[in-house]
């Protein structure tokens, strides 16, 4: 081959012995066409067909990235740009590197307008942008740079309480005031308040309110009656909060308290008061609603003065919570002085003015009674109870009460005209109060003196409870005087005295019948005979009212010991020689635990046997020399009771003994 003819775009472009070819100059974006003739050395030429290329050196149009927050949430952040036309992928990058001299995260195939980075740093600003790549390669210029910085940590926790103001109040504005909480990347951005109310009723509720990040007050209007306290949390710009220890503490409480206390009720006064002074008295209040939601009491108003509408120049008092009196002194002799009262809370409420009661000094009033000091327990339904009697009462106004301050009366005389009363129907086990004033009437007006001191007894009008059953240690026995001891009664008035015990025989004839002191064991003062013998016992208190008989507690005394019968030798001085029989006998009759037999001198030993119907025998096998000689038998029963024989006998002859075949059998002594 010679070489190649090439043409470009219809234009002759060189000749080249070559077998490639590239233009002197760019070409210009757009289609062409290059044709080459192949020459050989002999001038022939063959057409070379190549297809259309088409040039594209232009960049796509650079992506403009969206705008970034100052601060983004969490440890991600999801970055956008613009569409770009022609553009086949996008090249995007991270760095906290606003000039992007060290790149954290890049993408160089990203195929929508949007990234999300992940696993960024709390605290750190990141820098991105964007450049757009054609199907051939092609890059756009970078786009603008944007930045954010992450933010994945909430506000620090708001360390002191926030305060109320005011803490009580009968208005309706309450102002709640809070520390500044820090957060040190994207700021607060807003602080979230807790309400907690309780209602006068005991209804709670909770409100939660929430706040700019730069306001640290909030004020509350129309706020209902009850107590409230707060807590602030802080939620920073981009939305981070923390859990509950992030909460401050709750404030102290602020109570709203609009409601009045109850009116208090004056107690009514006498027609007269001794004197130029008066002590007057009130029922105590206590602010309506339940006690935490309240501002509670904080203490009394008193008023006197000489005019029932009490325009002229009032006497005024205050006092504390827990006053119910207030004494007025330098009041003039017949006088008469008028009293009412009123009550206000810690909010400042007051209530309105009681009814008003009213009393004249009397210079020369009548004395108190004074009452006889009373027993502690008084017996049976009925009471008597005295005063010392008082000059110039022409009567007795005396109460009786179950109640010491006497809000309820029992019983009462406003027409004694002797110093004692007695009040009958009155209640076993209730303790009675009494109490007396002298009057005296002048015309048709009566003039009281003041109570008299209270005395008090309790009716006992029952005997003592049932004592137990008596009972001995052991039945039966044969101690001729048995104990028994009982289980003590009870006697809730003026208590036990005393016993009364009685002895039955079995056929509950009594034997014994008598009064003991307060002691709970018994036992008779000479010798039972044996037999069934029964005890009961009662109690009396110390009025001598008898409580009923106990059940009947049962003792055996057996003191008769068994029986013995001596059959051989059948009495004293028998003579016994070698044709007499050599066995002891003898009739038992009786219960019997042990029978012993003695010979001589020898040991005591059990017989040799005992049969039916209690014969008992026992074989003198020792050879017993001639001569006097002595037998025993000791017989005891269960209970100790014990019988003995002795018989003597004499030995004649050649030595006592037996034998079987033989056999001999001798008791050595």
């Amino acid at each position: 081959m010679k070489g190649y003819m090439v043409t470009l775009d219809g234009q002759a472009a060189g000749w080249t012995t070559d077998n490639s070819f590239t233009p002197s100059s760019d070409l210009a974006d757009g289609e062409h066409v290059l044709r080459v003739v192949g020459v050989d050395n002999a001038g022939n030429e063959t057409q070379l067909e190549f297809p259309t290329v088409t040039i594209d050196a232009t960049a796509p149009d650079t992506p403009v990235m969206t705008d970034e927050e100052e601060f983004t949430q969490g440890t991600t952040n999801v970055v956008s740009w613009s569409v770009v036309s022609g553009a086949a992928k996008y090249h995007v990058q991270c760095s906290e590197d606003s000039t992007f001299a060290t790149l954290d995260f890049e993408d160089s195939n990203v195929t929508t307008t949007s990234w999300e980075f992940m696993g960024l740093d709390d605290g750190v600003t990141y820098y991105y942008r964007v450049r757009a790549i054609d199907e051939v390669g092609n890059a756009s210029f970078w786009s603008n740079i944007v930045s954010s910085t992450q933010d994945a940590t909430p506000p620090q926790p708001i360390g002191s309480m926030p305060t109320i103001t005011p803490l009580v109040t009968n208005g309706d504005v309450l102002t709640f005031q809070w520390q500044t909480a820090i957060d040190e990347v994207s700021g607060i951005g807003e602080y979230t308040l807790e309400l907690s109310y309780l209602a006068p009723d005991g209804t709670e509720d909770t409100n939660y309110e929430v706040l700019p990040g730069e306001v640290t007050t909030y004020t509350a209007s129309d706020a209902p009656e009850g107590r409230w306290m707060v807590r602030a949390r802080a939620v920073d710009k981009v939305g981070n909060q923390g859990d509950d220890e992030y909460w401050s503490p709750w404030s102290l409480p602020a109570i709203v308290d609009r409601t009045a206390p109850p009116v208090p009720a004056m107690v009514t006064e006498p027609q007269y008061t001794p004197g130029t002074s008066n002590m007057v008295s009130w029922n105590a209040v206590t602010d309506s609603g339940v006690a935490e939601a309240v501002s509670g009491l904080a203490g009394y108003d008193v008023q006197m003065s000489t005019d029932p509408g009490f325009s002229a120049s009032p006497v005024i008092q205050s006092l504390s919570a827990d006053a119910t009196s207030a004494t007025f002194v330098g009041l003039a002799p017949g006088q008469t002085y008028y009293y009412r009262v009123r009550a206000k809370d810690k909010a400042g409420n007051v209530s309105d003015w009681s009814e008003a009661t009213s009393s004249t000094q009397d210079p020369m009033p009548l004395t108190a009674p004074v009452m006889a000091a009373e027993p502690e327990f008084t017996p049976g339904t009925s009471n008597t109870v005295s005063w010392g009697a008082v000059s110039g009462a022409d009567r007795y106004h005396v109460q009786c009460s179950t109640d010491s301050t006497f809000a309820t009366i029992v019983a009462e005389d406003e027409n004694v005209t002797s110093a004692s009363k007695t009040f009958a129907s009155l209640t076993d086990g209730t303790t009675y109060y009494y109490r007396v004033r002298a009057v005296d009437v002048d015309a048709s007006t009566a003039v009281y003196s003041g109570w008299s001191n209270i005395v008090h007894s309790t009716q006992d009008a029952s005997g003592p409870s049932v004592p137990g059953r008596p009972a001995v240690a052991a039945s039966p026995t044969n101690n001729p005087r048995p104990s028994w001891t009982w289980a003590p009664a009870v006697d809730a008035g003026s208590g036990v005295a005393g016993y009364q015990v009685r002895l039955l025989a079995a056929d509950e004839t009594v034997i014994a019948d008598e009064w003991i002191g307060n002691t709970t064991s018994w036992s008779p003062a000479s010798d039972l005979a044996d037999g069934q013998y029964g005890l009961k016992v009662r109690a009396k208190d110390r009025f001598d009212q008898v409580g009923e008989w106990s059940e009947i507690g049962y003792v055996v005394i057996d003191r008769t010991p068994p029986v013995i019968t001596m059959i051989n030798p059948a009495q004293n001085g028998v003579t016994l020689n070698t044709t007499t029989s050599s066995t002891i006998l003898a009739r038992l009759s009786g219960d019997y635990a042990s029978v012993l037999v003695k010979v001589d001198q020898g040991q005591w030993k059990e017989p040799t046997a005992i049969l039916s119907g209690g014969l008992l025998f026992h074989f003198l096998v020792p050879s017993l020399l001639p001569g006097e000689h002595t037998v025993r038998i000791k017989v005891a029963d269960e209970l100790g009771n014990t019988a003995e024989v002795i018989v003597t006998f004499t030995v004649e002859g050649g030595r006592l003994g037996f034998g079987f075949g033989r056999f001999r059998f001798e008791e050595a002594e």
